[in-house]
């Protein structure tokens, strides 16, 4: 979790992202190991423009020895896109 702390404070200093609620299955398809990130936007331009955010970054942090750790923690990554029904 060290990784995604460092993350978070990219994000800060960026802003425009959504907070994010972390979670784990109790039950269901994906096993105990598996975490799960989630943000919620009000629009799909919102999530667009925080992620491309990124590429203009010019703070301390080293963004590319960053995401090859992160790349090295995980096995698999899915990004689902969920629109609300009420």
């Amino acid at each position: 979790m060290a990784v995604e702390e460092r993350w978070n404070v990219i994000e800060a200093e960026i802003g425009g992202f959504a907070k994010k609620r972390r979670s784990r299955p109790a039950a269901g398809r994906d096993g105990s190991n598996t975490y799960i990130w989630e943000r919620e936007y009000d629009t799909l331009a919102q999530m667009e423009a925080a992620y491309e955010s990124y590429a203009t970054y010019k703070g301390k942090e080293d963004t590319e020895d960053l995401l090859a750790q992160t790349n090295a923690c995980i096995a698999e990554r899915r990004t689902d896109i969920y629109i609300a029904l009420s």
